[in-house]
């Protein structure tokens, strides 16, 4: 006798067993795979070993807003769903608000809140973001991923900048799209990209130093002042001495005190540093309407000349700058390229790119560390009243 004609027979009907099966123990509605770590950015996963290493494992909040907007937001269920199943985040104590899947949004309202030790969900933002990302540019603007054209705004990229270019848009569109993605950037003339799933392709593993979560929490622990570099000498003393050190600059708009600072720090160790002024902010010794080419906020030709010039006066010009923040867009590269000429000065050495398709990119801040606000210069905390509690 078949089980189903057991069940028939001695219990109750075989579809009804087989719901109420389902509504007991939750099948993985979202198929999501078994290990989240060949699809998340690498400069997660060396930010959750500092921090293990270092003992640091505070209380953040976070918050999630697109600035594309407005419209419908979802992916909201799938990106809880995974914040669930790779985390104890809710066996902690933590919470997750979100607004509701297919809810009305605007441009840079808050969407979601997580709140919880920082190193339970530490790894899972590449992935949480992304399913926002894509689900909310397919079904608002009817869009899906074109790999023919992601291969060639890629190599135009390329002839443009002339310079390696790291694909580090794993966090603009699903997890599951990522391999296929990241592949065709590196067939398309990228050198690197962020994640392991996108790099085995071609036999290299993820590329990616730090994020501004881990500097914000050094500057929670330090203070502004000094986060940058704690980050930076904390990430020296416990990340493998073959990766290269290079690091982020502009957390807390000081980008040019704190390329001096970490120089001093770190000596010939620095590699090189990365520039990602928001978009929202101006850089360190800008003037706001002084950018010939490029809007005065954010990564500008102002900004990063300005950087050149101070490693050039401490007598650090070997070190290498990587410029992201806008870089997938060939206008703004055309136009770096421009001054360069115009100037006879080069200004960066590499750049990471991610939107190099359509996307609606979700964007994660931590606002706020064990009670204390404190954020990117530019990513202030925007309470949202519309959330609601998941748990």
């Amino acid at each position: 006798m078949t089980l189903e004609n057991k069940f028939n027979q001695d219990f109750w009907d075989f579809d009804d067993f087989i719901k109420f099966v389902k509504m007991v123990v939750p099948e993985n509605k979202f198929n999501l795979p078994e290990d989240h770590k060949p699809y998340t950015d690498k400069y997660f996963i060396r930010t959750k070993e500092i921090l293990e290493k270092d003992n640091l494992n505070p209380w953040v909040k976070i918050q999630v807003f697109i600035r594309k907007g407005p419209g419908k937001i979802y992916g909201i269920e799938e990106a809880i769903a995974i914040i669930e199943k790779y985390s104890k985040l809710k066996e902690h104590g933590g919470h997750v608000y979100a607004l509701e899947e297919g809810s009305d949004y605007d441009s840079k309202e808050t969407l979601m809140i997580i709140e919880g030790p920082y190193l339970d969900f530490a790894e899972l933002e590449t992935m949480y973001l992304g399913v926002i990302s894509a689900e909310t540019t397919k079904r608002n603007d009817n869009v899906d991923i074109n790999l023919d054209n992601i291969e060639e705004r890629v190599k135009r990229l390329k002839d443009i900048t002339k310079r390696p270019i790291v694909y580090m848009g794993a966090r603009h569109w699903r997890y599951d799209k990522d391999k296929e993605i990241s592949h065709t950037a590196l067939k398309g003339g990228a050198d690197d990209c962020s994640t392991n799933i996108g790099a085995n392709t071609v036999d290299k593993t993820g590329v990616g130093t730090m994020p501004h979560a881990l500097i914000l929490i050094y500057g929670w622990k330090y203070g502004k002042e000094r986060g940058t570099v704690e980050a930076a000498k904390a990430f020296d003393k416990y990340i493998d001495p073959g990766v290269k050190r290079i690091v982020l600059i502009d957390t807390f708009n000081r980008e040019i005190t704190d390329v001096k600072e970490v120089a001093k720090e770190l000596g010939d160790k620095l590699y090189g540093i990365r520039i990602d002024t928001c978009g929202e902010s101006l850089g360190e010794g800008c003037i706001e309407g002084n950018e010939k080419h490029v809007n005065s906020k954010g990564v500008t030709t102002a900004l990063v000349y300005n950087l050149r010039k101070t490693l050039e006066e401490i007598g650090r010009s070997d070190v290498k700058i990587v410029a992201s923040s806008g870089f997938a867009s060939e206008e703004k590269c055309k136009r770096f390229i421009e001054w360069e000429l115009e100037n006879n000065k080069k200004t960066f050495d590499l750049t990471g790119v991610g939107q190099v398709f359509h996307s609606r990119a979700a964007t994660a801040d931590i606002v706020e560390i064990e009670g204390e606000k404190i954020s990117k210069k530019g990513r202030e905390y925007k309470p949202n009243e519309k959330l609601r509690k998941a748990w």
